[in-house]
Order: C-alpha cells, then sequence, then structure tokens
C-alpha cells in the first residue's frame, strides 16, 4: 500500500486577481485536496477561485466582513493528476486568509 501523508499545501493571505501556484505535487505523486478554509476580512464580497492542474474546479463567494458567510470551512476530496499543481486567486484582488489542506499519495 502506498504511504499518505497529510499536509498544509497553503497558509497565508491571497490578494491578487492573478493566479498563484501555492503548491506542485513532486513526481510521482498526486495531492488530494481535503479542506479550504477562508476568511474575507473585508468590507467588500470577494470569490476564492481554485485552480488544479490548470483547470479552475471551484468559485467559493464570500461575503462582505463581518457577515457569517464571510467564512468558509469546506471538506471536499479533489485528486490532481500526478506532480500536479494547485493555484488560487482572489476574484477582485482583495485579501482573503486561505488555508488549504490534504493528503500526498505516492502513485
Amino acid at each position: 500500500m502506498a504511504p499518505l501523508r497529510s499536509t498544509r499545501f497553503y497558509s497565508g493571505v491571497i490578494s491578487s486577481s492573478a493566479w498563484q501556484n501555492v503548491y506542485t505535487a513532486p513526481p510521482g505523486h498526486v495531492f488530494v485536496l481535503k479542506s479550504v478554509v477562508a476568511q474575507n476580512s473585508n468590507a467588500t464580497p470577494e470569490t476564492l477561485d481554485i485552480r488544479i492542474d490548470g483547470t479552475t474546479v471551484m468559485y467559493y463567494p464570500l461575503a462582505a466582513y463581518p457577515a457569517a458567510a464571510s467564512f468558509i470551512n469546506i471538506p471536499l476530496w479533489v485528486v490532481s493528476a500526478a506532480g500536479g499543481s494547485l493555484d488560487i486567486a482572489s476574484n477582485n484582488g482583495h485579501a482573503i486568509a486561505v488555508h488549504l489542506s490534504g493528503s500526498i499519495l505516492y502513485v
């Protein structure tokens, strides 16, 4: 059985509408994105965009702070290709605190 390792892919603030690569799996490995936690601390709504292997897979709308919907904690299970990449962007370029975690699997 291949070893499965839990890891944090990214923890920080994204504040650009340009895609930012935050993780690339080592050769011969895939990653599984299992958790997305994000907080919009701006007075305007924002959207967190997530791309895996060059394809946008998720758009998470975040309400203006301090509304309850300005925070998300979403469990999921999205698997990359071997050596895959994980990119994020702040749709309107406002700061969003983001924590992405999951697992790495040797294939």
